[in-house]
């Protein structure tokens, strides 16, 4: 995960990264894998070159695949949280 965001603040994305669609445009997910679990941190790097993690959670499949739609909400609010936090802090520049 920290290659990943080593990446992000280089200016590219890593191999496993991949961006989200829909509400999430412009955020990017991480996918670290080990023999028991499975790890996801999303994160998004277009704010004037900052690097905002917004979410990092282990995850564990109830059913599907699919990332259970109370952790993409977190992610979409705190999205919104950064960008309001990205611009007080451009403002005070």
């Amino acid at each position: 995960m920290g290659i990943a965001l080593w990446f992000a603040q280089q200016g590219s994305m890593h191999p496993r990264a991949s961006p989200m669609k829909g509400n999430l445009a412009g955020v990017v997910g991480v996918r670290a894998d080990d023999d028991r679990s499975t790890y996801r941190m999303m994160y998004v790097a277009k704010l004037g070159g900052a690097v905002y993690v917004l979410s990092a959670f282990q995850k564990k499949a109830k059913s599907g695949v699919a990332t259970p739609r109370h952790l993409l909400d977190r992610v979409e609010e705190r999205l919104r949280q950064a960008g309001t936090l990205h611009g007080q802090r451009g403002g005070a520049s």
